[in-house]
């Protein structure tokens, strides 16, 4: 997030404010820091350093503003909330006015919010509510709406209805609302989406400070999805981005931003941005809209575009992750395969780990083992860095381990359950029977922690065996 800096170069920037920091001498630090930020704004590190030296001051109110930028653009960050914790008990300090002009921006970029909406009267109220405050303009591109959507768009300010004819194509749709703008910055929301109250400020904030940024900067929003009583956080497709002229939508459905002219995976010129500007959703939310007939629109139209564009892995992922939420397994993972095996050629597809994650959870819904694993070495292959690879392999392995245990069980049982049975030349060793198969299972299940059926086994065995086993189980049926 720095340009073009090294990190060797960004640790030698750095080391003169950490070595200040732990000289304790924390106004030295603040102005460190304070200069490199100036010189560098995307410096998250220089930002994190600022704030400690804020927060040692006793300056907890600007200190939380600080982290808090120090994490705009890194929103997964995971020492945010330890952070802002820590601040709790420290007061709210003096205005620092320097910190605060570093905290400004010196131009004005004008900001729109633009929606795709149809028959949305129960949730385009509240989306436009939160939008009214944090932009310039709002574009609401009516598709056929036959209830109060329009009617309730007309009455907030700053808000504009225009009417698109509607033609299975959400590109379509998108590239007409983006023609009628004047904004510098668009943000696609959905009428189904909100903005999180606190962020309100960010979206001029965010987009001034990128203004002048090359390459086209996409910002990928915090998309904080409510399913049921649950919530899931994904950043998704690009959904702020500046007007310039030179990028359009393409497909029917999941769109994907491109260039008017040339590949849109290869010759996109573009920088993605991952930013702590939150957006709820419960568009997906079973108990707020129709699952089912969401998913079988989304279908139909993946369709064709896997019939318009079949070379393209894109469309292949999208229809296997839709057959997968609707439950339809089978042609989940036929898609998904066929997304896997067009990437091998297709240039510019960046989405090849999603496809052998859904694919691994696919095959684990089937529960065929092997298979996901499989995948999961060629996920490991493709990004040995990607945390869910090692995750479902240590899952597919508990599940193979439970396998083997039950294989196990049963064939001491069997080996136990035989000697009625058996009527051979060879004679079996009658110890299996009296206690030896015994000792095996209570071993097997010490391991597996049922500690109650293991001291159960043991004193069977006690009971049977020669004297020279008895100390060492004995020894462990005092520590169960």
């Amino acid at each position: 997030m720095m340009g073009m800096m090294d990190m060797q170069d960004s640790n030698t920037l750095l080391q003169p404010v950490q070595y200040a920091i732990q000289d304790h001498n924390y106004l030295l630090a603040e102005r460190l820091a304070s200069d490199i930020v100036r010189r560098y704004p995307l410096f998250e590190e220089a930002w994190i350093l600022l704030g400690d030296s804020l927060y040692y001051q006793g300056c907890g109110l600007m200190a939380h503003k600080v982290y808090t930028r120090a994490c705009l653009f890194h929103p997964q960050a995971t020492w945010i909330d330890q952070k802002l914790k820590s601040l709790e008990s420290v007061p709210k300090g003096i205005i620092k006015e320097e910190v605060e002009d570093l905290l400004k921006v010196r131009n004005k970029t004008s900001v729109g919010a633009a929606i795709l909406a149809k028959n949305e009267e129960s949730c385009i109220g509240r989306c436009l509510e939160s939008l009214v405050h944090a932009v310039d303009e709002i574009l609401v591109v009516d598709t056929g709406s036959t209830d109060r959507t329009i009617e309730i768009a007309k009455s907030f300010p700053k808000t504009t209805v225009v009417h698109f004819a509607w033609c299975d194509d959400f590109s379509a749709a998108r590239n007409f609302g983006m023609s009628q703008m004047e904004s510098d910055w668009v943000l696609w929301v959905d009428a189904d989406k909100h903005l999180h109250p606190d962020d309100v400020p960010l979206l001029h904030y965010t987009a001034s400070l990128l203004a002048d940024y090359e390459p086209h900067p996409l910002l990928h929003i915090m998309m904080l999805n409510q399913m049921g009583d649950r919530i899931s956080i994904n950043y998704g497709l690009p959904r702020f981005f500046p007007i310039r002229g030179h990028l359009r939508y393409y497909g029917r459905i999941h769109e994907q931003l491109g260039p008017i002219r040339g590949n849109r995976y290869t010759d996109l010129g573009t920088h993605d941005f991952f930013v702590r500007i939150r957006l709820f959703h419960d568009g997906y939310d079973p108990q707020k809209t129709n699952m089912e007939r969401k998913l079988r629109r989304n279908i139909e139209l993946l369709e064709n575009m896997t019939q318009d564009e079949p070379d393209d892995p894109t469309w292949w992922l999208y229809l296997g992750r839709e057959s997968l939420n609707k439950g339809d397994l089978d042609k989940g993972i036929q898609a998904l395969r066929k997304a896997e095996e067009k990437a091998k050629t297709f240039r510019g597809f960046g989405s090849l780990i999603e496809v052998l994650n859904l694919l691994v959870s696919a095959y684990l819904a089937k529960g065929e083992l092997s298979e996901a694993e499989k995948v999961c070495d060629r996920m490991v292959e493709a990004n040995p860095t990607f945390p869910d690879s090692y995750y479902y392999l240590g899952y597919i392995q508990i599940q193979k381990g439970r396998q083997f245990y039950k294989e196990v069980e049963e064939n001491l049982k069997k080996s136990k359950a035989l000697f009625a049975e058996y009527r051979g030349l060879v004679s079996p060793n009658s110890d299996i029977v009296k206690w030896k198969a015994d000792l095996l299972l209570a071993d097997l299940y010490r391991l597996s922690g049922e500690t109650d059926k293991a001291k159960k086994h043991y004193l069977q065995v006690l009971a049977a065996c020669p004297a020279s086993y008895k100390q060492r189980i004995e020894k462990i049926v005092s520590k169960l």
